[in-house]
Order: C-alpha cells, then structure tokens, then sequence
C-alpha cells in the first residue's frame, strides 16, 4: 500500500500579511483571505522552552486545500524564524490529514 496523504493545507512565512494576501488574491484569484492578528497561545513551547511568539495569519480555502500566511509580529525565535529570515517570504509547511496516525509516524 502507498501512502498517499490527503494535503489539506499550504503555509508561507511573509513580511507583510496584508500585502501578501492581496498579491495572492491578484494574481492567483485565491481569497477572500481571513484574518487573525496577533494570535495568542496558551503556554506556547519553541524547541521544549516556553516561548511566546507574536503572529498574525490569513487563511482562504481554495477548494479542497487552505492557504495560510503566517507574519511573525516580533524578533523572537520560532518555527518561523527556523525556516523564513526576518523580513523575507518563504514557504514553511504542509498538513495533512493522516488516517492512521500511528503508521503514519512509524512512516
């Protein structure tokens, strides 16, 4: 059996969330973007310490799949700062939705 898995969701890192909604919604007609600013965690962790990062995100559906921009309010470190340098756009992950989580993860 192959694992195929079910990609639900693409995200980017971007510089300026606004901006970055508007130019996916002008050249790929994806949007309206929903958006959430400056998100809150409950007792958030980065890399097993508590962390608090401040972010803000906007999300469209575009059939099946989500697009998620992620903007990253501050200078701590985080997921985002890992993969995406401050002040840049980058992609940053996928999700899926796993059907059986355990073989999955032994994958």
């Amino acid at each position: 059996m192959s694992f195929q898995p079910q990609i639900i969701q693409y995200a980017w890192v971007v510089p300026d969330l606004a901006e970055a909604a508007r130019r996916w919604h002008a050249t790929t007609g994806i949007g309206p973007f929903l958006v959430n600013r400056d998100l809150k965690l409950d007792e958030p962790r980065y890399r097993g310490q508590p962390s608090i990062t401040r972010f803000s995100t906007a999300v469209a559906q575009h059939g099946d799949v989500q697009i998620e921009l992620v903007e990253q309010l501050d200078d701590s470190r985080s997921a985002y700062r890992d993969t995406v340098a401050a002040g840049t756009a980058g992609f940053h992950h996928i999700a899926f939705i796993a059907t059986d989580f355990a073989a999955t993860v032994s994958r």
